[in-house]
């Protein structure tokens, strides 16, 4: 197995940190969330913990999307739970292999790919719940 060399590694974690504000305003990430990871001072379980917590959040956010959405389309209701199905498995196969690997920085980075995912999925149903 391939291991990445510390100083590689803190540089991802440096870069994710900086994204943060970025991706918490275009994925409607809360402010509690930003805050969070800009105190964080890069300790991986802290960060690990603001992620988590958000991602809670957006899971909500999601159900609540999903159901709306399901409203909005009528009789195309069964389709769309087939595309969240899929959806589903396929973000949940994309971030597990992406926090699979070895390490704390692993960890991270499945943690953020679990989140960014919902809140852009929650995103998505919001617009098909509107567009209706």
């Amino acid at each position: 197995m391939r291991r990445i060399p510390v100083a590689s590694a803190i540089l991802l974690l440096n870069v994710a940190m900086m994204a943060v504000p970025a991706q918490a305003e275009k994925n409607n990430l809360s402010a509690t969330y930003t805050n969070c990871m800009d105190n964080s001072g890069g300790v991986t379980f802290d960060m690990i913990e603001c992620t988590i917590e958000e991602h809670e959040k957006q899971d909500k956010r999601l159900n609540s999307a999903y159901k709306q959405a399901l409203k909005a389309v009528g009789d195309r209701a069964n389709t769309l739970k087939e595309v969240q199905r899929a959806w589903l498995k396929y973000r949940d196969l994309t971030c597990g292999f992406a926090g699979g690997a070895e390490g704390s920085s692993a960890r991270i980075i499945g943690s953020s790919c679990f989140l960014q995912m919902t809140a852009e999925r929650a995103d998505e149903l919001q617009d098909i719940a509107k567009n209706q």
